[in-house]
């Protein structure tokens, strides 16, 4: 699988700070989902393959999982399953590399579509930015926590 876009960024705060963040299936809602999307949890569920599911006000369906974990990498299995049946769902698949850095930690995010990637300029750059936010919302966490 081929990313649809990668962006980096240095969090300050050790590699194995922001892999403790990184790699818990509860705390993917708070990076990787946009505010508006997680922010009305109606209810929260572990699947038995081991999927995080997050059900929000309005129906949808958010759902991460682990796929692997190590200090260098976290790859997340991520679907957005829409309750209706109208709108289209995504499912992607997040790698976030860390680098250890002088007290901070480098991170790259790539992003690749499961299915369904989309095409031209637009969505690339509407994606880079999601990547980007991604890694902010990241940043914020694993520095609060890391004072």
């Amino acid at each position: 699988m081929t990313a649809f876009v990668t962006v980096q960024a240095e969090i300050r705060a050790p590699r194995a700070q922001v892999f403790g963040v990184a790699s818990q299936a509860t705390r993917c809602v708070d990076w990787l989902w946009a505010p508006a999307l997680a922010s009305a949890v109606a209810a929260e569920r572990d699947l038995p393959d081991g999927t995080r599911q997050v059900i929000v006000a309005d129906g949808n369906k958010l759902r991460d999982r682990i796929d692997s974990a190590d200090l260098d990498a976290v790859v997340i299995d991520s679907e957005l399953r829409p309750r209706s049946k109208e709108l289209p769902g995504r499912h992607l698949t997040y790698t976030l590399g860390l680098k250890p850095g002088a007290g901070t930690a480098l991170v790259e995010l790539s992003i690749a579509f499961v299915r369904d990637e989309p095409k031209g300029s637009i969505a690339k750059r509407k994606w880079r930015r999601h990547a980007e936010e991604c890694l902010r919302r990241l940043t914020a966490i694993t520095e609060i926590e890391a004072e």
